[in-house]
């Protein structure tokens, strides 16, 4: 069963609020009504198969938030929260990554497409943990510039942690 409790509180956000794990739980109702990758899956127990390690990101839309997606605005009247698959998220930042950088086409090309083994870095700071949460939400009409490193290269900036290469990103 998917318990919101047990992602990382920096996973869960709404009009820019970071929520804690309680607070999340007090505002969902029997009506709270759930989405996942922007399709409608119902009420919380529609989640059981969902495994929370697979989640990049969770949105709580209320009533009161004025920028809400136009296909979950007509659900809003007892809140709804979103959920991002890791999945879903890396379906919507590789192409417009690859897009910008062939390097980063041809590192990526041949990577699963459920989870991002690479580490990134944005303008200087190192993203982790939950990339793909982060990612979804880069403002790719402001990159300057990308650049992948090799394993190797990596580690010799990073350390082992960057053992599958680096993606920097200006």
């Amino acid at each position: 069963m998917l318990c919101l409790g047990s992602c990382s509180s920096s996973l869960i956000t709404t009009n820019g609020k970071k929520w804690n794990e309680t607070e999340v739980l007090q505002r969902i109702t029997d009506e709270t009504v759930f989405f996942v990758d922007y399709e409608k899956v119902g009420h919380k127990s529609a989640l059981n198969n969902i495994d929370p390690n697979d989640i990049a990101k969770i949105t709580i839309y209320e009533k009161s938030d004025k920028k809400v997606p136009k296909n979950i605005k007509n659900n809003i009247e007892n809140g709804v929260v979103l959920l991002i698959t890791k999945k879903y998220a890396i379906s919507k930042y590789r192409p417009k990554l690859s897009s910008i950088s062939k390097e980063y086409h041809d590192k990526t090309i041949n990577e699963p497409d459920d989870r991002d083994n690479l580490m990134y870095v944005i303008d200087g700071e190192i993203l982790k943990p939950n990339v793909e949460g982060m990612l979804i939400n880069l403002n790719f009409s402001k990159v300057k510039s990308i650049v992948v490193l090799s394993a190797d290269e990596a580690q010799k900036i990073y350390g082992s942690t960057a053992n599958n290469g680096v993606v920097i990103i200006r």
